[in-house]
């Protein structure tokens, strides 16, 4: 008899949620970018290039470096789940904070 295998369809039920995605900003042109990395991205090499890029495109655009929250994903002190920098929303506020470039790789 041959040997059987259990196997899960790869269609089958998704145990994530579906929400809406947030409304994008129709123009960059006077918003301010706020930068966040885990360290572990090429923040270094990547950011400054982005910034570069964008204000070629957009003359009145501002951004708050990445280091001005430091690292926003630190499974050391903030647990290895997915957590992020307790009072991240109220800190991207407090510097009327547009947009995201949210850096995380390795």
């Amino acid at each position: 008899m041959a040997e059987q295998y259990e196997v899960v369809w790869p269609s089958g039920k998704s145990g994530v949620k579906k929400a809406a995605l947030a409304p994008r900003l129709a123009d960059l042109e006077g918003k301010t970018i706020c930068e966040l990395s885990h360290y572990s991205y090429r923040g270094d090499d990547i950011f400054p290039a982005l910034r570069n890029s964008l204000k070629k495109r957009y003359k009145n655009i501002n951004f708050v470096d990445y280091d001005t929250f430091g690292n926003f994903r630190d499974p050391r002190k903030y647990g290895a789940e997915l957590e992020k920098l307790p009072g991240l929303r109220d800190l991207l506020l407090s510097y009327n904070c547009d947009a995201v470039i949210a850096g995380i790789g390795a």
